[in-house]
């Protein structure tokens, strides 16, 4: 995604030389100044800034810009462009002088995306149904949690409603429009490119980014597997890092209740041809019990959490590309409701990125690495909640290596062309230690390796001004080998060892999609895929327990396959954006968590491929920025996610999909002057089941956030934030005894941003 839109900024700086039509000399800074379809941009205000000295400059009508720095050279300068219509951009002048300056349009319909189709285009001009929630909206939200901030889109969804804060990370599986999560997401979630799915389980660590390194975030609803592969069954959600030219410092923190420090800072700058950033952050939330009042014993305790994060970049520009290299560690901790049940996690990652000129487009290159420790606590509860025994132990050792390489034309304006390729190697074992009675009884191991590796291709055509027409396929190949469980009892030391056949597959991916322009402010939008999802080791090879629920692993489990598509309406009247559209899926083959014995003293299930199962739906959207000082979104979805066919037990036939709710309204309001501010947030859903017999219902939920803050022209920013403030203690589970959500919340805080934006 950040590949392509690097490929627009290169070949771009090929047209501003033909622009400019000579070389830059050592005295003289110029530029052109164009917007995201690369026609020019006239009377831009353009400043440079160089220690304490500044000079001014308008774009001319064919977009261009020359800066007299005489006696100064160009190194060492920054440029700050501004138009109507457009938001400011601010970069640093490199040492050749000549500069390209991109502008991204301040409406909403105009805004720049480039995680649909990994290509830059306007949200206004895409098929697919892609939402951008950019920096100020995510200041804006109460919460400082990045999955709360994303359910301001209805069709958002994970395993549970618990957040990040008080929820075990095995339950934090994404996934959009009723497709369905269990712990593994259905949604791919990159960080700038790079996948934030855990490479056992498929689950997501929300605060990995520290918060004040995020620049804006992109949601994408709809099979996406023919760019990216598994996982993106339902979706795509790409993280953008802050850029030393966009802010050199951001720095947050806050206090609230349940005892919740937290701060998150970034500290960036260019150096000439060389950026050098750094982030982290971290927090820390006594939390609360969520058990009910009175159902709780002697072994209830507060869900509490603490997170540690940090990001290094070191990057480079050089003639015609660039290259940067990225390191990142995280470290989290939690109680888990009783005073047995714990778990924690380490990873360390190192990222490189790439890009190179060639042939009148760009070649990008991604490598990844990333090893991490994840241990788990599991016991037995006594019904009357007043004593527990430790039932299982469990250390997760994983390991990912994986990369990509892509080439693309997209600033290309009537025809936009990527293909490429890209590969993962992901090792998992689960080593685990049972008890009987407070007494370790035997040592197991299960795990294995999984190979994949594929194929994209794509192309997007715009017929005149009135139809973008865009195709793609993908072809993917993966494996699971040497693949294996082990058992020894500690009471006789023998060791039973049984392995599983390596298995491979294959799987094609098409896409295709469709915009009619009926006029300047109304367009028709289609949009078909099909896509897969294969099994994760953690589904394949470890068992788990919630509650009084113990969840068997299937190492027979085949790979879930998606077809269907969406059709829609977008129309722009008077600055309020509107879009509707409908969407029919078909999932095959289904990994769920399916009910095989029920007792008063345990559940037990095991993950099964359903046969089939069905999500049909409507999604309507509506927001307008800026207008008299408010901005506003409301989102509104009705789902209906059901099991259509399981020949292995049909009274599931019929059945709601777990975890999905048949409707979910949000809304986001922000009034901006220039010193103050006030935000809300609401999301209210519907009934939902917790169990794939649908006799666990978790009823219905609402949520209501604000948050007021106090702008200076320093760029220092007080705030104070009430979340849940209704006091909503909605069902979050039941396994089954009832666990509850968080109560009415608060913080107060500050933030600093420099250089300063307008006061905020």
């Amino acid at each position: 995604m950040r590949k392509v839109h690097l490929a627009a900024v290169r070949v771009a700086m090929l047209v501003a030389v033909l622009f400019l039509g000579i070389a830059a000399s050592a005295e003289t800074i110029r530029g052109v100044v164009i917007d995201a379809s690369g026609a020019v941009v006239r009377g831009a205000k353009v400043e440079v800034t160089h220690a304490s000295m500044n000079k001014f400059a308008e774009s001319a009508a064919d977009g261009t810009f020359a800066i007299d720095v005489s006696g100064a050279g160009v190194s060492g300068w920054r440029v700050r462009v501004s138009a109507a219509g457009f938001a400011d951009e601010v970069m640093a002048v490199p040492d050749s002088g000549e500069v390209i300056v991109k502008l991204r349009a301040k409406d909403a319909g105009q805004q720049i995306a480039v995680s649909a189709r990994r290509s830059e285009a306007a949200v206004n001009e895409t098929a697919e149904s892609l939402t951008l929630m950019d920096e100020q909206r995510l200041r804006e939200s109460a919460s400082f949690v990045l999955d709360n901030q994303l359910r301001q889109s209805p069709g958002f969804n994970l395993f549970r409603r618990s957040d990040s804060l008080s929820a075990n990370p095995t339950s934090q599986g994404v996934s959009f429009r009723g497709i369905g999560a269990s712990g593994a997401s259905r949604t791919l979630v990159l960080n700038d490119g790079v996948p934030l799915n855990d490479p056992f389980g498929g689950w997501v660590y929300w605060d990995r980014v520290p918060r004040a390194a995020m620049e804006h975030v992109e949601l994408l609803q709809g099979g996406a597997s023919e760019l990216y592969g598994s996982t993106a069954l339902s979706g795509v959600i790409e993280v953008f890092p802050q850029k030393p030219a966009n802010a050199w410092l951001v720095l947050e923190s806050s206090g609230g209740t349940r005892s919740t420090p937290e701060g998150s800072a970034f500290l960036g700058k260019d150096f000439g041809r060389w950026t050098v950033s750094g982030s982290g952050g971290g927090y820390s939330t006594d939390g609360f019990i969520a058990t009910p009042n009175d159902m709780r014993g002697a072994v209830d305790s507060p869900a509490a959490s603490r997170d540690t994060n940090a990001v290094m970049t070191v990057g480079r520009s050089y003639e015609g590309g660039s290259m940067d290299v990225t390191g990142m560690y995280f470290h989290e901790s939690r109680n888990n409701g009783t005073l047995l049940q714990t778990n924690d996690t380490n990873i360390a990652e190192g990222d490189a990125r790439w890009t190179q000129a060639f042939k009148g487009g760009l070649v990008s290159g991604t490598l990844f690495g990333s090893g991490q420790s994840y241990n788990q606590s599991f016991s037995s509860v006594a019904a009357d909640r007043d004593s527990e025994s430790l039932t299982r132990l469990q250390h997760v050792p994983a390991q990912r290596l994986g990369g990509g390489l892509q080439w693309s034309n997209s600033a290309a304006h009537h025809q936009q062309w990527t293909f490429g390729g890209d590969a993962q190697d992901v090792r998992g074992f689960s080593l685990e230690e049972g008890f009987s009675a407070g007494n370790a009884t035997v040592k197991t191991s299960s795990g294995g390796i999984q190979h994949s590796f594929g194929f994209f291709a794509q192309d997007t055509i715009r017929a005149g001004t009135r139809l973008i027409f865009g195709a793609g396929s993908r072809v993917d190949h993966w494996a699971n080998v040497n693949a294996a469980s082990m058992s020894r009892p500690l009471s006789s030391g023998v060791v039973t060892t049984t392995p599983f056949a390596d298995k491979d597959y294959n799987f094609v991916s098409p896409h295709a999609s469709m915009l009619v322009r009926l006029n300047d402010s109304l367009a028709l939008t289609f949009a078909g895929s099909r896509a897969f999802r294969a099994p994760t080791l953690n589904e394949l090879y470890r068992s788990f327990r919630l509650g009084n629920v113990v969840t068997n692993a299937n190492d027979g489990l085949r790979a879930e396959q998606l077809y269907g598509g969406e059709g829609g309406i977008v129309a722009t009247v008077h600055r309020v954006r509107f879009r509707a559209t409908g969407f029919a899926y078909q999932v095959q083959d289904p990994v769920a968590n399916v009910t095989l014995k029920s007792t008063p003293a345990l559940i037990t299930r095991e993950r099964q491929n359903l046969g089939e199962t069905a999500s049909r739906g409507l999604e309507l959207n509506a927001g307008a920025e800026s207008f008299a000082h408010l901005s506003w979104n409301v989102g509104y979805q009705y789902t209906r996610a059901s099991v259509q066919d399981f020949p292995a037990d049909v009274t599931l036939v019929g059945k709601r999909v777990p975890q999905v709710p048949a409707q979910a309204f949000t809304f986001q309001a922000a009034w901006n002057a220039r010193e103050w501010s006030l935000s809300a947030q609401g999301r209210a859903s519907g009934n939902q089941f917790d169990d794939d017999q649908n006799t666990f219902a978790l009823g219905r939920a609402f949520s209501l956030d604000a948050m007021l803050a106090k702008h200076f022209a320093s760029g220092v920013t007080l705030f104070v934030a009430g979340t849940n403030l209704t006091n909503d203690r909605e069902l979050t589970a039941l396994t089954p005894t009832p666990q509850i959500g968080a109560g009415i919340g608060g913080r107060v805080g500050l933030r600093i941003v420099l250089p300063h934006r307008d006061g905020r």
